[in-house]
C-alpha cells in the first residue's frame, strides 16, 4: 500500500520492505554486507556512484570502506536495522526533505541491480 501522508522531517519512522511473492532477498552474508555497505553509502545528498567506490577500494574490504567512507550530508539518521531472510526493517529519522524517499530508492534499486546480476534474476524484486 503507498503512503497516503508525506513524510515529515525530524520525525522517526519505521519502514519495511519485503521480497515480491515472499521471495528471500538475503541468502547469503555476502548479500547482508551489500546491504548494509549500501545503508551507509546510499545515505548522502551527493548521488551514489558505486562504481567510483569500488574501484577506488578495489581488493580492499568492506570494512575499509566503512571506515573511510563518512556522508556529508546525510539524508536519514538509521537507528535500527533487521535484515531478515525475505525483508527488511529500518528505523530511520528524516533530515532532509523527502530523504527517506530519496534513501530508500537507492538502497532498493542498487540492491536489486546486485540481486538480480548474482542470482540472474530479472523482475521485480520488491514488493513495494
Amino acid at each position: 500500500m503507498l503512503r497516503q501522508a508525506p513524510l515529515i522531517s525530524e520525525e522517526v519512522y519505521h519502514i519495511y520492505n519485503r521480497g515480491a511473492h515472499k521471495r528471500d532477498i538475503f541468502t547469503s552474508e555476502e548479500d547482508h554486507r551489500r546491504f548494509f555497505l549500501l545503508l551507509l553509502l546510499s545515505n548522502d545528498s551527493v548521488p551514489l556512484d558505486l562504481r567510483k567506490i569500488f574501484v577506488k577500494y578495489k581488493g580492499r574490504s568492506f570494512v575499509d570502506i566503512f571506515r573511510e567512507e563518512k556522508p556529508d550530508r546525510s539524508l536519514v539518521d538509521v537507528y535500527a536495522h533487521c535484515l531478515i531472510p525475505n525483508h527488511f526493517h529500518l528505523v530511520l529519522r528524516q533530515k532532509a526533505e523527502n530523504g527517506i524517499s530519496i534513501f530508500l530508492k537507492r538502497i532498493c534499486t542498487a540492491y536489486s541491480m546486485y540481486f538480480n546480476i548474482k542470482y540472474e534474476h530479472s523482475g521485480v524484486l520488491f514488493q513495494g
